[in-house]
């Protein structure tokens, strides 16, 4: 039977095997994935308790996401749970950073968000579960791993203040997913 292709676009006259082997392999099939699709999707957890005090640290937060495929942007989801406590000076400031890393290279904050604290009393604790998120457009060749973190960080003039990431260790865990999505 012949293979006729209507001005509308339909064909027909192919049955079920019709095609000649190699014609679709699955190189064709992957990549006909459509922009804006998920690739994948990675997740870490981190349950240990982390204190940083006077100045900027790792809460301990990370996450590894190697692209399958070139030009592709990665949705980022971090959860990190802590607690700011004011042990003294309510004049301070708390900062959060999401970070990233490609091919282990050096960390750039991507996200950097800062709260004050000048109506903190003294001895105040609160517990917060702060989710920062982002959709980033990394420069990467495929194969290459990119790394995401967040960072906390505290200022005051006498150090009165600190943050506890994940501070009742596995009961109050951080988050963070990696979703790869096609250009």
């Amino acid at each position: 039977m012949p293979i006729t292709l209507s001005g509308s676009g339909t064909v027909t006259g192919i049955s079920v095997g019709g095609l000649p082997d190699g014609v679709v392999d699955a190189d064709t099939i992957a990549n006909t994935v459509s922009t804006g699709k998920i690739i994948q999707v990675v997740e870490a957890t981190y349950a240990s308790a982390v204190t940083i005090q006077a100045g900027t640290g790792n809460t301990g937060l990370a996450g590894s996401i190697t692209p399958t495929k070139a030009n592709s942007k990665i949705l980022v989801i971090a959860n990190q749970s802590g607690q700011y406590r004011v042990n003294s000076d309510p004049g301070c400031s708390i900062n959060i950073s999401l970070q990233r890393s490609i091919a282990s290279g050096s960390y750039s904050n991507i996200i950097y968000e800062m709260y004050l604290g000048g109506a903190f009393p003294n001895n105040r604790r609160s517990n917060r579960m702060t989710t920062l998120t982002k959709l980033d457009s990394p420069s990467y060749s495929v194969g290459q791993a990119i790394n995401y973190r967040v960072q906390a960080g505290t200022y005051t003039s006498n150090y009165g203040l600190q943050y506890n990431a994940q501070n009742n260790g596995a009961n109050n865990p951080s988050f963070i997913q990696m979703m790869e999505i096609a250009a």
